[in-house]
């Protein structure tokens, strides 16, 4: 089936379900690893999420990325081999970063990723359409945690997502190890959403018909 050549920012509005995804980015300097206790909080609760992973963190940590690939409430997708600026590659080199990724992803887990998200969220019409063409469904969010940012207390991130959060929302988060508070915020986000009526889904299952 052709993959159409767009960004998806979210899913339909029509079902409360939200998707919570997992950023898991690795460069050729910083392998980074796995948040645990993300994967902790979110094995607790029984929610369903979806780890965007990059071909060198599956590469750097296999063990790890097994483990994920053996959750069946867990989505994998495809985050590039090594996380660059794919707007300002050849076409050719861009190519590579989405196939190098969905081989060693596939090599790890077992899985075959069917989505796919932009290092740095940069991305131009001939790379969207480049991923489309690789059978890869480009993803977006539309309610970014923020996590990053150290200053972003667990009660502030849970807030905001839980508050943010809209019938088909696609919430933004990371699980490599470099945010201080994503674990301790997690089961608040679940409980939260979750009293306000979303299922949680993988990105696939919101963007089924």
């Amino acid at each position: 089936m052709a993959i159409p050549p767009r960004v998806v920012f979210h899913g339909p509005g029509s079902r409360k379900r939200v998707a919570l995804t997992f950023d898991l980015c690795a460069t050729p300097r910083h392998r980074a690893t796995l948040d645990r206790g993300v994967l902790r909080a979110l094995r607790t609760a029984r929610a369903d999420a979806t780890f965007m992973m990059g071909g060198l963190w599956a590469e750097a940590h296999p063990r790890e990325a097994a483990l994920l690939g053996e959750n069946p409430d867990f989505e994998i997708g495809n985050h590039s081999e090594t996380h660059a600026h794919v707007t300002r590659l050849s076409k050719a080199a861009a190519r590579r970063e989405v196939r190098q990724a969905q081989r060693a992803i596939q090599h790890a887990t077992g899985r075959t990723p069917r989505v796919f998200r932009f290092p740095y969220e940069e991305r131009s019409p001939a790379t969207v359409r480049l991923v489309a063409a690789c059978g890869l469904i480009p993803v977006a969010e539309d309610v970014i945690s923020g996590d990053p940012d150290p200053n972003r207390s667990a009660d502030r991130l849970a807030e905001y997502v839980v508050s943010s959060a809209k019938p088909g929302s696609i919430v933004v988060m990371h699980a490599n190890g470099n945010t201080e508070h994503t674990a301790d915020a997690l089961p608040r986000i679940i409980a939260g959403l979750r009293a306000r009526g979303f299922e949680l889904v993988t990105v696939s299952e919101l963007l089924a018909p």
